[in-house]
């Protein structure tokens, strides 16, 4: 079941829409209009009790002005690009440094922060569209994006993303919510579990973007082919860790086709949270730099390390570094990808 409700108004009075979608057992999603938000996520914890495990605001104000992107849908490329450039067909394009030397999200007027169309698709899902025209944020090609967001009754939560454009552009589109599965105002994701389907990793320069390297996590602090702790290692003596102040890395996700990324545990709810999707890459962001000046939901006083993030993608700056997977869409072709959170306790 789909229902509509008004969530706010932008600065110049525009009205944010939210659109809450119900399963049979209870659970919920809400979204916004305003960046195709992931504002709730409300799933059953191990007694039975209904749990919202997403961080967020419960008003439009902290959305539009983009603070620490709570569950925004990041277009038209997440993570950081080196020096905000790229080549594309012989041509340079310069696109906003609003992270050091870094493009970070596409720059300070991403997705997440923009008005998407929303059409109801079907009892369980809603289609968020939006037009991104020639030269919009300094990419090229006039694009046309879309993210589908389906909840069904096995608590799976699927974002389907379709693009297209008449210029080769980049795309790497992600959704960017952070998650505390003991609920969203329970404190440090630390204790939480988590396993990575990664044997690989790709360390990262000081300006955060990747070397370029494939790094084994054997014997490292990114070591998390088996469950253990977010908070083991996340302070220990190491570079990366340094640079990232806690974990805000890359990791390589081996095979081909939908398959497992992550498996995030609640250690308090007994949640867990699988992620499967089609993309060759995930990072991982502990929140170590999150904004807590602004109350979150119900006046949450959310803390550094208030939430995680699984991100979904291709290799950040992969349009710069051969050696990966190209984020580049060719005119004319079909940007096509899932991402599905499955949600059991």
């Amino acid at each position: 079941m789909v229902t509509v409700s008004t969530f706010g108004k932008l600065k110049d009075g525009s009205e944010v829409k939210k659109y809450t979608i119900t399963n049979k057992s209870g659970s919920s999603i809400a979204v916004l209009d305003l960046g195709a938000v992931l504002q709730s996520a409300v799933f059953p914890d191990k007694d039975g009790n209904m749990v919202d495990v997403t961080l967020g605001y419960d008003t439009a104000e902290p959305y539009e002005a983009g603070l620490n992107c709570f569950g925004g849908t990041i277009g038209r490329h997440a993570n950081r690009i080196k020096n905000g450039t790229f080549v594309i067909d012989g041509k340079t394009y310069q696109l906003f440094l609003n992270n050091g030397i870094n493009n970070l999200h596409s720059g300070p007027n991403g997705f997440h922060i923009r008005m998407f169309d929303a059409a109801i698709a079907g009892d369980n899902a809603v289609k968020f569209t939006i037009d991104s025209p020639e030269g919009d944020q300094g990419f090229p090609g006039h694009a046309v994006c879309s993210v589908t967001y389906t909840l069904t009754d096995e608590n799976e939560m699927e974002l389907s993303y379709d693009c297209t454009s008449d210029k080769d552009t980049v795309m790497n589109m992600t959704n960017h919510a952070y998650w505390n599965l003991n609920g969203h105002a329970d404190g440090s994701i630390e204790p939480h579990l988590l396993k990575i389907a990664a044997v690989n990793y790709t360390p990262l320069l000081p300006n955060q973007t990747p070397s370029g390297e494939v790094v084994p996590v054997e014997g490292t602090p990114f070591d998390f082919r088996e469950f253990r702790e977010i908070g083991r290692d996340i302070n220990a003596e190491s570079e990366q860790l340094t640079i990232g102040s806690g974990y805000d890395h890359n990791f390589m996700i081996d095979g081909s086709g939908l398959r497992v990324h992550a498996v995030l545990k609640g250690e308090k709810s007994g949640i867990t949270m699988t992620v499967l999707s089609d993309l060759p890459a995930i990072q991982l962001y502990t929140g170590n730099c999150l904004t807590v000046t602004t109350p979150g939901k119900g006046g949450a006083q959310y803390v550094v390390r208030g939430g995680v993030a699984l991100e979904t993608q291709y290799v950040p700056d992969a349009v710069n570094l051969p050696m990966f997977e190209s984020p580049i869409l060719k005119a004319g072709e079909k940007y096509l990808t899932k991402t599905i959170y499955r949600f059991e306790a």
